[in-house]
């Protein structure tokens, strides 16, 4: 689990650092990847690495992520997996939605920004809707340093 996020007296604030806490590390992409049919939590991992280690393959170098898969909430939804990505700079989005899209469902992969809040919404399916985080191995290699 990554270290660095304590507890904090209510959701709003606890929300609100987690997302400070994501906009500490150096990202590249940011994604939404979506089934088009139902699948159990293994094969959704196994698709999510198997499409990143193409990208890997690629580039020629690691690729650090950081996942949070949502899972169906209600009856006729898919489960669909929110994240990051660092190592892609030099990507082309478009690429990797096609190829993703032609192996299991539909995306939407866009250059992150760190001031279009997409670390808010990851932070409120963290804190309000209780999804798990999976990340790569030594994710503070990519930590921002703020010690300006």
């Amino acid at each position: 689990m990554i270290q660095g996020i304590e507890n904090y007296i209510n959701l709003t604030d606890t929300k609100n650092e987690w997302a400070k806490f994501l906009n500490g590390f150096e990202w590249h992409w940011f994604f939404t990847l979506t089934f088009d049919k139902k699948v159990s939590d293994d094969l959704a991992y196994k698709q999510f690495f198997r499409w990143k280690n193409w990208i890997k393959s690629s580039v020629g170098h690691r690729i650090f992520y950081l996942i949070i898969p949502e899972r169906p909430k209600y009856k006729g939804d898919n489960t669909h997996i929110h994240g990051f990505l660092n190592g892609v700079e030099n990507e082309k989005p478009y690429i990797w939605r096609r190829k993703w899209e032609a192996m299991a469902g539909f995306s939407r992969i866009q250059p992150y920004d760190s001031s279009r809040g997409a670390s808010y919404y990851l932070a409120d399916k963290i804190v309000f809707k209780e999804e798990d985080i999976y990340h790569s191995k030594d994710l503070n290699m990519i930590k921002i340093n703020t010690l300006n």
